[in-house]
């Protein structure tokens, strides 16, 4: 018997095969890391002219400075019309209103749901794969 290519080649129907469950965990991770790669990058937002940043960390400072300005309005620490100073990741500062800040992190974050759901259509058509040559035909790219 000719020995298997490599270790993770199982003998199935008589040919030296990777199993599609392995190549399916595979992709889903490369899937999930275009996604990730994709949610990390600066993007702009429709009415706002400046390139923000869109990862996890940005998106919890832009929550947290929102909260806070808004707690200090509240309290009345500070006016109504207070804005921040906001550096974007073009390296340029902007100012923003409390309404403005809340308006760039909601539709960032609505950005991000269209990614994890652009991801959760590619999971499913990962799940009905049936052969490495399914797999190999599904990309990030193929789902817009």
């Amino acid at each position: 018997m000719i020995p298997a290519p490599t270790p993770r080649h199982q003998l199935i129907g008589g040919r030296w095969q990777i199993p599609v469950e392995e190549l399916r965990a595979e992709k889903r991770s490369e899937i999930a890391s275009a996604r990730w790669a994709e949610m990390s990058e600066p993007t702009t937002v429709d009415g706002f002219p400046a390139l923000w940043f869109a990862d996890k960390e940005s998106m919890n400072d832009m929550h947290r400075a929102s909260s806070d300005l808004q707690t200090a309005i509240a309290m009345e620490l500070l006016p109504p019309e207070t804005t921040v100073g906001w550096k974007t990741a073009d390296g340029s500062f902007t100012t923003l209103s409390l309404n403005d800040l809340i308006t760039v992190r909601l539709l960032l974050s609505q950005r991000q749901q269209a990614l994890y759901a652009k991801e959760a259509v590619i999971l499913a058509l990962i799940a009905a794969a049936e052969t490495p040559a399914d797999l190999d035909a599904i990309s990030w790219e193929m789902v817009v």
